[in-house]
C-alpha cells in the first residue's frame, strides 16, 4: 500500500491515481476496498491471461493440423494464429458453461 499512501497525497496521471481522485469532492479519495477488486482483476489477468491465450492458440492449431502445417511453413502467419487463439480465450469470470444436450 505505500504506492496508494503516496498517490493519495500527491496525485499523478497513473490509472490508480485517477480512480482514487476522480469524481470526488475536493480533498476527499475512494476507500482502498473499492479500487482492490479491480487491480486484483488486473494482476489475475496479467498471470493468467497470456497463458490462456498461448493454450487456446496451441489447442487449436493441434487440432486442425492443416492450420499448423500453415504456420510452420509461413512463420509470418504467427501473429494472425496467435490473434485468433486470443479472440477464443474469455476474460476473467466471462466464460460461459458449455452443456452438449
Amino acid at each position: 500500500d505505500p504506492l496508494i499512501d503516496k498517490w493519495i497525497v500527491e496525485p499523478d496521471d497513473s490509472a490508480i491515481s485517477h480512480w482514487l481522485h476522480d469524481g470526488m469532492p475536493e480533498g476527499k479519495v475512494r476507500d482502498r476496498e473499492y479500487i482492490y477488486p479491480t487491480l486484483f482483476v488486473y494482476l489475475l489477468g496479467a498471470m493468467q491471461e497470456p497463458g490462456h491465450g498461448m493454450a487456446s492458440t496451441l489447442v487449436g492449431l493441434f487440432t486442425r493440423p492443416e492450420q499448423l502445417e500453415a504456420v510452420i511453413d509461413e512463420p509470418a502467419l504467427i501473429p494472425r494464429a496467435i490473434s485468433e487463439g486470443m479472440r477464443w480465450t474469455s476474460p476473467i469470470w466471462s466464460a460461459t458453461a458449455r452443456i452438449s444436450t
